[in-house]
Order: structure tokens, then C-alpha cells, then sequence
């Protein structure tokens, strides 16, 4: 996991070097008006992807002693339903927030990201 880190820090920060300085469309008709209309299903994938990791098994264990099988299949369900929904969720906002800030503090964020992954 921690070389895993490693080279998802340094490969963020040599994206960061080469992002753009502007901040995008100066002109106010360009741009979106709350920052979310050009969210795509390739974003949204991207978040419930991100929640189907395998570290999220361990937190599937639970079902295991559930007295039923029903039980433990509708933990299972409530838990796989959950855990896309708040990754794609969170992937959304995350991507409204970044579209508001403007390229700038994005490619700061994405500094500041890469650099906490490398410590």
C-alpha cells in the first residue's frame, strides 16, 4: 500500500507541473452557472468504481454472524448499495466543488494531494 502511495504521489504532482495557469472561460457565458452541468457518467463511474475497492471486504465480515442467511445478504446488499452511492456522491460533489474553484486552486489542491500522499 505505501509503495502504492508513493507512486500515486509522484505521478499527481508531474501531472500537476504541467497544469494549465489559466482559470478557464473569462467569458461568463462559457462557463456553467452553478458549476455541475458538465458532469459526465465518466465522473460518476469514477466514484462508484473508487467504492468497490477490496479493503471494503473487511467491513463485510459482519454479515457472517448474522443469525440468518436472509440477514446477512441484506446487510450485504445495504452495505454494496451504500458504498457505491456515497463514492459516487462524494466524486460528484468533489467534481462541482473543483468546477466553482476554477483550474488554478485545482491544480493547487492536486499539489497539496500528491505531496500528503507522498509523506
Amino acid at each position: 500500500v505505501g509503495a502504492v502511495l508513493v507512486l500515486i504521489g509522484g505521478m499527481g504532482l508531474k501531472e500537476a507541473r504541467l497544469w494549465p495557469a489559466e482559470d478557464g472561460p473569462t467569458d461568463d457565458s462559457e462557463a456553467p452557472a452553478n458549476g455541475c452541468e458538465s458532469l459526465s457518467w465518466t465522473t460518476l463511474g469514477t466514484g462508484v468504481l473508487s467504492g468497490m475497492h477490496p479493503d471494503a471486504l473487511l467491513l463485510c465480515l459482519p454479515a457472517l454472524t448474522l443469525p440468518t442467511r436472509l440477514g446477512g445478504l441484506s446487510y450485504l446488499l445495504a452495505f454494496g448499495v451504500g458504498t457505491l452511492a456515497a463514492m459516487g456522491g462524494f466524486t460528484a460533489a468533489l467534481h462541482c466543488v473543483s468546477q466553482r474553484l476554477g483550474q488554478r486552486a485545482v491544480g493547487r489542491i492536486s499539489r497539496v494531494a500528491s505531496g500528503v500522499a507522498l509523506a
